[in-house]
């Protein structure tokens, strides 16, 4: 399916480019991009695995004979996880306008893993050491400049390790340059499903056979397909060296430059 083709090859040249800047030093002042690479994978792996739920799933022996069908549903969980990556990353290492800035963000962001990980019990020496990081990461955010320009309630949320700072997912694709608007709409679709909602059974009541539900998961894919689009100029942005390699792949290039205007703001 050409579908399926052009999904590739924005999903390869993704993946060549985060390959590419494997092995980047780093140093003090530039720190702060040590999980872009792992930020991009873990984006990379989901996209993949909407790809390969979308050829169908076969259970060999379920109720004493072969299953198969397309799982829509696991399909829509994940494409709101390739947003909130995606928005993730944009946020913390694009939507900002200084070095500080991104080093804040991806401070604030990784705080939240040290007290996340506080919350599950280990040894006493465990313990001593998750305090240490959480005290050291804290340290940081509060000496930081950009920490003095935040209004009361954002420092505290990110000295609570709150990386969105009290941004909501759609004011973050508004930061992205995303639409507000159909956004919000999208994404109140997505966790519909991905919470359980009424919405999810209707739908799957609805489909009258398989093909609509493939017509259905159409749409998710061409959606995801932007997102990737708008991953790959983001990564190019955080790593400009990467556009020489970019420009080797003309045709995956064209389809991430049609692809980028997906939910863009028009006239971005």
């Amino acid at each position: 399916m050409k579908q399926d083709r052009e999904y590739l090859l924005l999903l390869d040249l993704l993946s060549r480019l985060v390959e590419s800047t494997k092995g980047t030093e780093l140093n003090a002042d530039t720190l702060w991009l040590e999980d872009t690479q792992p930020l991009a994978a873990k984006f990379i792996m989901h996209c993949g695995s909407i790809f390969h739920l979308t050829q169908g799933t076969r259970i060999s022996k379920l109720l004493d004979r072969e299953i198969s069908y397309l799982d829509h549903h696991s399909i829509i969980v994940l494409v709101r996880a390739v947003y909130e990556n995606y928005l993730a990353f944009n946020f913390i290492y694009i939507a900002t306008q200084t070095p500080e800035e991104k080093e804040f963000r991806h401070n604030v962001w990784k705080l939240g893993t040290f007290l996340d990980r506080q919350k599950v019990p280990t040894t006493e020496e465990e313990n001593i050491k998750k305090q240490q990081s959480v005290d050291t990461r804290t340290q940081g955010i509060r000496t930081s400049n950009v920490f003095t320009t935040l209004c009361s309630s954002q420092q505290k949320k990110a000295l609570k390790g709150e990386w969105r700072l009290g941004y909501h997912w759609a004011d973050l694709a508004e930061l992205a340059n995303l639409d507000k608007k159909q956004f919000r709409a999208t994404y109140r679709y997505l966790c519909s499903y991905a919470h359980t909602g009424h919405l999810s059974i209707f739908q799957m009541q609805k489909a009258v056979d398989q093909s609509e539900t493939s017509s259905l998961t159409d749409v998710w894919i061409d959606s995801v397909m932007g997102v990737i689009s708008h991953f790959i100029y983001d990564y190019i942005e955080v790593y400009p060296e990467a556009t020489e390699l970019f420009k080797k792949y003309p045709e995956a290039g064209k389809l991430a430059f049609i692809n980028d205007s997906f939910g863009r703001i028009s006239g971005t």
